[in-house]
């Protein structure tokens, strides 16, 4: 397995490559899914995605989109081999879309993935964030999206929290700011983000602290106080409530 360092732009987004090549077949188990949504491409080989109601069968040339927070299970085989490009993408724009998990024919766009893994190493920034949009073009042109509602009634208080992550707020300013009660608040933030607004700010801090453990020379320690956790311990539960792994877990898994 090989894996390529992050690249970050002020295009608010950013983006993580990998690529998997073995040559025997393997399961991958994920209890609670990734926290911000995932593409692949299968370059070699074929693999059965089970979710908790339906099934998906990949082959090679097809395009992957698992969205964020969605359990699932894939058994992975191939007579020679399996070659497996998989970008992880954290986008404002993707904020305002639905899009389930799905599978679409893209055999032309292997050139475009295997550009993107190869530039990402290189460090040239510019040029992979070419491939980067243009593989994202070509799947939301194609992939089955839902456009979320636009009026949700807590839109204030999500963006206030991912403005003010390392602020400390009570639920009554965020009821207020939406104007609504704090009993009906905390109901409908709930059924609008899939989170309390505690978990949806532990959210949106831990997305910040991946990128602290995965780019920077950071401590735990200086971590925690960038991002206003009260301890190590804290920030440690938390984390892996999210992802499942420890800090140097996923400091390890940067540098495969």
């Amino acid at each position: 397995m090989d894996k390529s360092r992050f690249c970050y732009s002020q295009f608010s987004c950013s983006y993580a490559v990998l690529r998997t090549t073995t040559a025997t077949g393997y399961d991958f188990v994920t209890e609670s899914g990734f926290i911000a949504p995932h593409i692949g491409y299968i370059n070699r080989g074929n693999a059965v995605f089970s979710f908790d109601n339906f099934t998906l069968t990949a082959k090679e040339g097809d395009f992957i989109f698992i969205p964020k927070n969605l359990p699932y299970r894939s058994v992975w085989c191939g007579e020679s081999g399996i070659d497996l490009f998989v970008v992880e993408i954290d986008a404002d724009f993707l904020e305002n879309k639905d899009i389930p998990a799905q599978i679409i024919h893209t055999p032309e766009l292997e050139e475009c993935f295997h550009n993107l893994y190869i530039k990402t190493r290189e460090g040239s920034t510019l040029h992979a964030f070419c491939y980067f949009f243009n593989i994202l073009k070509v799947g939301l042109e194609r992939l089955t999206v839902n456009q979320k509602p636009r009026n949700r009634q807590t839109a204030p208080a999500v963006r206030f929290i991912e403005k003010n992550h390392t602020a400390d707020f009570r639920i009554s300013e965020l009821a207020y700011i939406c104007n609504l009660s704090e009993s009906r608040f905390f109901t409908v933030f709930r059924k609008e983000t899939g989170y309390s607004p505690i978990d949806y700010k532990n959210l949106v801090r831990i997305k910040h602290a991946l990128i602290y453990i995965k780019r920077d020379e950071l401590s735990i320690d200086e971590i925690c106080e960038r991002l206003n956790f009260s301890s190590p311990a804290h920030f440690r539960k938390v984390l892996r409530k999210f992802t499942g792994k420890t800090p140097s877990q996923i400091k390890k898994e940067a540098e495969m």
